[in-house]
């Protein structure tokens, strides 16, 4: 995924915001870091670098995953719901136009945008619409799974039931992963801040 797809995934439209924000920031960090310490012409390189790369990770890849996060937990709902409504003999169009109906979310937003788009258009037209604005290349993966049953005129329970519930356990994963590591984060934090706050000692004796 590009650098640009993903600042749209995240609101930012022009790129060049970015950037600018980034090679201005990382240039303040360099001159403050070179003025404030005695030895700021070997602290400020190396620092400045990982705030360099950080940069990006924090604002832009962290902020991706949280929101592909988002849609993936929308879309377990959302496709219970439209399984739902397919049973009741509905087309698949109707189908996902009704679900945005009854279980309003992030996911029902997007699809309801471009429904609304592609009003007179196709369903693959649609698809491809939701598909290019998804940041979570599981949900783009149901979503193609439903064009490509709408055109071979296969059925869709088992394949996005088997979607979803990987979804979930990746989901319950991600839980027991977050509190498991919680100690050896607040370990590290630690010891960081303590080699900090040893460090900046030395510089000012």
């Amino acid at each position: 995924m590009s650098l640009n797809k993903k600042l749209e995934y995240i609101g930012i439209d022009n790129p060049n915001i970015f950037h600018f924000l980034r090679i201005f920031t990382t240039i303040w960090v360099f001159i403050f870091l070179l003025v404030i310490f005695p030895f700021g012409f070997i602290i400020s390189p190396i620092v400045t670098c990982i705030y360099y790369y950080l940069f990006r990770v924090i604002l832009v890849d962290s902020r991706i995953l949280v929101l592909a996060r988002e849609y993936e937990i929308d879309a377990v709902n959302f496709f219970d719901y439209f399984l739902l409504i397919l049973k009741s003999g509905c087309s698949i169009k109707d189908a996902l136009f009704k679900v945005t109906k009854v279980y309003p979310s992030q996911l029902s937003s997007l699809v309801l945008t471009e429904y609304k788009k592609n009003h007179n258009g196709t369903l693959y037209e649609i698809i491809d619409g939701i598909i290019d604005d998804l940041p979570s290349e599981v949900v783009k993966n149901i979503f193609v799974e439903v064009k490509e049953a709408y055109r071979d005129g296969n059925n869709l329970g088992d394949s996005i039931k088997m979607q979803i519930d990987n979804i979930k356990i990746g989901y319950n994963r991600d839980i027991v992963k977050y509190y498991r590591y919680i100690p050896l984060k607040v370990l590290l934090l630690s010891i960081a801040c303590i080699i900090i706050m040893m460090f900046a000692f030395i510089m000012c004796i």
